[in-house]
């Protein structure tokens, strides 16, 4: 195997870094990959890397001041500016962005930790709950709380864990609480209960799992762990936004399942075989610079 040296940048953002530590994860099942991590403000001119990675947009302009300093390839996980586009070697972009190019690779969704799970409960469930961004959709609680209450009811899980997210009021939260009061199969936990990789552990042991439309990372998580997904609406501001564009491709593939669709009978879709686009974007980088070392 060959020996890389990866430089990791990250933003304080928990969701940005998942996505880069999940593509260094898969990388070093290919290559013996040293990580090095660091936060965007305290790059130093010492670092020295073959690789370097950062997802968000606070962390481009110190990648291309690595590839500057000691010519590192730099990696992002969505499209920079384009100002910046051309000096980054690889960008991993998922599809709703509609960008092409020769250092453009194109995912459905975003890399993430979730692995396919062997350990499965069909009669467990995870209903994950995002919240209010005042750009892409309208968060309306009474909306929500009916289809929550519509899905406790009626579904045939006999166990339920309800999570929220960083971006749920704390209202809905109060909301969620007094509703799962008179549900004893289902457990409610806030995002702030939660240590990290708590998630994903639910995505390993759920078959079922339903989303906010709002949250379409979580979904592309559920996707690749395996889980049966289904998607709780939201009203959103404006159809042709990415996310509102994300959902129907996925419904239109019958990757995932609308609440509308699951009222009328249809029952969720299971994957003929779990998302993997952590380990896409790494077999792309070894195609491209490392090929020797692909099975």
């Amino acid at each position: 195997m060959t020996l890389l040296h990866a430089l990791l940048l990250t933003d304080g953002n928990p969701g940005h870094e998942k996505q880069s530590r999940a593509i260094l994860r898969a990388l070093n099942r290919y290559v013996d990959l040293e990580t090095e991590q660091c936060a965007v403000e305290a790059v130093q001119p010492r670092f020295r890397a073959d690789i370097a990675i950062g997802t968000g947009r606070t962390t481009h302009y110190p990648l291309v001041k690595v590839k500057m300093r000691c010519g590192a390839r730099i990696i992002t996980c969505m499209s920079p500016h384009v100002i910046f586009r051309y000096l980054f070697d690889l960008c991993c972009v998922p599809l709703h962005d509609s960008i092409t190019g020769k250092n453009i690779f194109t995912t459905m969704g975003p890399p993430n930790l979730s692995s396919p799970s062997s350990q499965h409960n069909n009669k467990a469930g995870l209903i994950v709950v995002g919240g209010a961004d005042d750009t892409s959709h309208y968060w309306n609680d009474v909306e929500i709380l009916d289809t929550l209450s519509e899905i406790l009811n009626k579904s045939d899980i006999s166990c339920w864990t309800v999570a929220g997210s960083p971006r749920t009021p704390a209202q809905t939260e109060d909301k969620i609480i007094r509703l799962l009061g008179s549900h004893r199969h289902a457990s409610y936990y806030s995002f702030n209960q939660t240590p990290p990789g708590w998630i994903e552990e639910q995505y390993q042991r759920n078959a079922t799992v339903w989303v906010t439309a709002d949250s379409i990372n979580m979904i592309y998580e559920a996707l690749t762990a395996g889980c049966k997904v289904g998607v709780i609406p939201v009203r959103w501001k404006k159809r042709r936004k990415k996310f509102a564009i994300n959902e129907r491709y996925l419904v239109e593939r019958d990757m995932i399942l609308t609440f509308d669709q699951w009222r009328l009978g249809d029952e969720l879709p299971e994957l003929s075989a779990p998302l993997n686009e952590a380990d896409r974007c790494a077999r792309e980088i070894v195609r491209r610079w490392w090929p020797e070392n692909l099975p």
